[in-house]
């Protein structure tokens, strides 16, 4: 890993990126945390001039790793005006399957980048919520680009999600690839602690409305990692967090039917307390385990990615969910 080089954008000092870390270790995780989360980047608010530099940022190692535009796109950004009229982007790359069967097929793997920024003096860093979760899409293009699965993998970084998952809506209305191919998509949501819940483990929103969670869960034993259902059904996350904009892509209120993809969000928040709190900084997190996280969801993804069964919604007595190619 190259260590103690510097790209120079404006006023900001830039961790140098380098192909090599397609497999990255905890020093690497905790420098793209730290630039993420700093004081210059002013909590990576919405609109400003500091979340555009960040778009930069995962651009550039989108790049670095290998991902091409979204096929159509000119570029890994996704232009869209909010009601503020001020120009919102999603940052989006593009890995093609490696398996001529199963390319046509794609995972999306997402994490919103934006936070919320300042207030007078106080600066919300955003290292947990989400520079950790961005950081880890950012570390699972470097290392799929060298797994090289067999189905096509989408990377996006959402803004907009502090202000209603504004950047996942845009995207599932204007979407880059056709959603009936989307199989999967798994969302990273504030995966940098461990103090709550402990290491090696992480939880999975929705895990009773799909087959996704046991087979994770089976890969997680494979591995000793512990994997588990949202431990905090009282808040709803899986209809709070960007993946539910793939999970209602169409709903038919006659027939209790819900269309969308297979989608989830993961998460190792513990309520350890710094939510949308000044204390969110990125010396409180654990590295160690963030990067441990990032290969082992490379691997469970690259599995997924490979094996010729997708993930299958279970249905429920109070809505019936179907993958959105069954829409009638």
């Amino acid at each position: 890993m190259t260590k103690n080089k510097f790209l120079i954008i404006g006023l900001l000092v830039l961790p140098s990126i380098s192909i090599a870390e397609s497999m990255p270790d905890a020093d690497t995780v905790s420098e793209w945390v730290s630039f993420l989360a700093s004081d210059e980047l002013q909590g990576r608010a919405n609109g400003t001039p500091s979340i555009r530099e960040a778009s930069e940022w995962i651009a550039g190692h989108f790049a670095d790793a290998g991902l091409a535009h979204a096929p159509g796109a000119g570029s890994y950004f996704q232009e869209y005006m909010p009601e503020k009229k001020i120009p919102y982007r999603n940052v989006i790359g593009y890995l093609s399957g490696s398996d001529p069967s199963l390319a046509n097929e794609y995972i999306v793997l997402s994490a919103h980048y934006d936070h919320i920024g300042v207030d007078g003096l106080k600066i919300f860093n955003g290292a947990d919520d989400n520079a950790s979760g961005t950081s880890t899409v950012v570390g699972l293009a470097y290392r799929l680009a060298k797994l090289k699965p067999g189905r096509s993998i989408l990377f996006i970084a959402w803004s907009g999600e502090e202000e209603g998952l504004l950047g996942s809506r845009h995207y599932t209305t204007q979407p880059m690839l056709p959603l009936e191919d989307a199989v999967l998509n798994l969302n990273f949501e504030m995966v940098g602690h461990t103090e709550g819940n402990g290491k090696h483990q992480f939880w999975v929103t929705g895990a009773e409305h799909s087959t996704l969670f046991p087979a994770l869960r089976k890969m997680g034993d494979e591995v000793g990692w512990k994997v588990a259902p949202n431990p905090f059904t009282d808040l709803q996350l899986f209809w709070r967090s960007d993946n539910a904009s793939f999970v209602q892509l169409q709903v038919n209120e006659a027939t209790r039917t819900i269309y969308g993809v297979p989608a989830h969000s993961i998460s190792t928040w513990g309520q350890e307390g710094h939510y949308h709190a000044p204390s969110d900084t990125a010396d409180t997190l654990d590295y160690e385990n963030l990067a441990a996280l990032i290969e082992v969801m490379g691997d469970m993804v690259n599995r997924l990615a490979n094996q010729p069964d997708t993930i299958d919604w279970k249905d429920n007595p109070n809505f019936h969910l179907r993958h959105y190619d069954e829409k009638q």
